[in-house]
């Protein structure tokens, strides 16, 4: 297939799965523009929560919105992306469901509709395990010898922008998630892209948005409601709060879901006070993660919300916004596709290089990994319990090592002491040790004593060793 030209049945892919949503676009041979494909099912937008219901009493699968606002009918599955790597099988059973309803839309526009390719784009902190995870969905759809690459959302992004201003120079990329604000200054020279500098942060994203104006509304209500039907409201009002009149109007929420129904007013001054502490955040954010006045690219869902865009606009002339910002991911997924089946070549392969991926992993005693090679330093680094199979009395030395390329390659970067534990026997004593970066060059180990059982409590040992060590992200 590569280097051949398509016919007109024959469709190359791009298709982004977010933790929050999802959606499609496909790589337009007539023209050489990725084109967008609606799976609102007449929503307004393209996108579709990433959501799953599974109903026992009908054996149906349903949806998308449908899911959302039916929730509590059936057996619902959100959170999808964020639960890859868990072993989860109702996460990888639920995402296959999803993966083969998402691409069967692709009949919507031509039922002869053949797929040759597809690229999926996937948030750049996704685990080695998710990503297996992931292939192993596709594997299930019926997909996976279909499945050309997954991408991060980052190189989608880029391909998607380059496409319309394939020209050096640098860029501030702000990706508005469902679990994370990021952003990252890139420098683009030729096919070399390099990450000058890169910040993340928690505490803005579309989870903690959705989760405040949830807050919100059951504020406004004068009895409790079910969180099943308070978060189904709040998913269907969340865009007229933050519509282009917010703010300077009142408006009026009809909950129809009480008995009797009841209608509430929201005051400007309400929504200014709501909106105005993520605004704050996220221009504190933004100066943050760049000086100078660089061309800004604007992508994730996050920047559907107006008062985000107003925010970025008001503190940079060079600005792209996408007419849907969740599509750039799907549509620069497309992009790679078309490239990779040697259809596309107007925009070259990138070689991006940063010093925020980890050029080696880190385990524990050379066998139990902590962290992969390639992994993000920001990422969110789960604790791994670990079961210590000899007898122990009151100290505990551990060894810290990279992760061996080979059986013989194994370098010690150093060791840990756990000291003040009990005396116990073999297998019986579990520790919980877990890794986190206060920099891209250096990070914490911290190991925990938690017992086993009531037999064995917790001796509420503990140790932290600080700054580590180094890491030469030339290595």
């Amino acid at each position: 297939m590569r280097g051949k030209t398509l016919t007109s049945d024959q469709y190359i892919i791009g298709l982004d799965l977010g933790n929050d949503s999802s959606a499609l676009a496909f790589f337009g041979m007539h023209n050489g523009e990725p084109e967008a494909i609606d799976l609102s099912g007449g929503y307004g937008k393209h996108s579709m929560p990433t959501v799953v219901q599974h109903i026992p009493t009908t054996g149906e699968w349903v949806f998308g919105e449908y899911a959302l606002l039916n929730h509590g009918a059936g057996v619902t599955y959100d959170n999808l992306i964020n639960r890859l790597g868990t072993s989860d099988k109702n996460v990888t059973t639920a995402l296959t469901m999803l993966v083969k309803e998402i691409l069967s839309n692709i009949k919507n526009i031509n039922p002869r509709a053949e797929i040759v390719g597809i690229v999926t784009s996937v948030p750049d902190y996704l685990s080695r395990k998710a990503i297996a995870e992931l292939v192993e969905v596709f594997n299930k759809a019926g997909y996976g010898d279909k499945l050309l690459e997954w991408a991060p959302n980052r190189e989608c992004v880029l391909t998607r922008y380059f496409h319309d201003n394939n020209a050096d120079g640098d860029v501030l990329l702000l990706d508005f998630g469902a679990s994370q604000l990021r952003g990252g200054l890139y420098r683009r020279d030729g096919i070399t892209i390099t990450a000058v500098s890169s910040m993340f942060s928690d505490q803005i994203s579309m989870d903690t948005i959705n989760a405040a104006v949830e807050d919100f509304f059951d504020g406004l209500l004068p009895v409790s409601t079910k969180k099943e039907q308070l978060s189904a409201f709040a998913y269907g009002q969340r865009d007229i709060l933050f519509q282009k009149n917010a703010g300077l109007r009142p408006i009026k929420f009809y909950f129809n879901f009480l008995h009797p129904p009841q209608q509430v007013t929201v005051t400007p001054d309400q929504i200014t006070n709501f909106i105005s502490p993520y605004k704050e955040k996220f221009e504190q954010f933004i100066k943050s993660v760049s000086s100078g006045t660089p061309h800004v690219l604007c992508a994730g869902g996050g920047f559907e919300m107006l008062w985000a865009r107003d925010v970025v606009s008001s503190m940079f002339k060079n600005v792209t916004f996408y007419k849907n910002p969740k599509m750039a991911n799907c549509e620069g997924a497309a992009l790679i596709g078309a490239r990779i089946l040697g259809v596309y070549n107007k925009v070259p392969g990138f070689n991006i290089v940063d010093n925020h991926q980890l050029p080696f992993g880190i385990d524990i005693n050379n066998t139990i990994p902590l962290v992969s090679k390639g992994d993000f330093w920001w990422q969110n680094h789960p604790a791994k319990l670990v079961l210590v199979t000899e007898p122990v009395k009151g100290e505990l030395e551990l060894t810290i090592s990279k992760s061996p390329l080979a059986k013989t390659d194994k370098q010690a970067l150093g060791t840990i002491k756990l000291k003040n534990l009990p005396t116990r026997p073999k297998s019986v004593t579990r520790l919980s040790i877990g890794v986190h970066f206060t920099s891209p060059t250096e990070f914490t180990v911290k190991v925990e004593d938690i017992g086993f059982g009531e037999l064995f409590p917790t001796s509420g040992a503990s140790t932290e060793i600080i700054n580590y060590v180094k890491i030469n992200h030339s290595t």
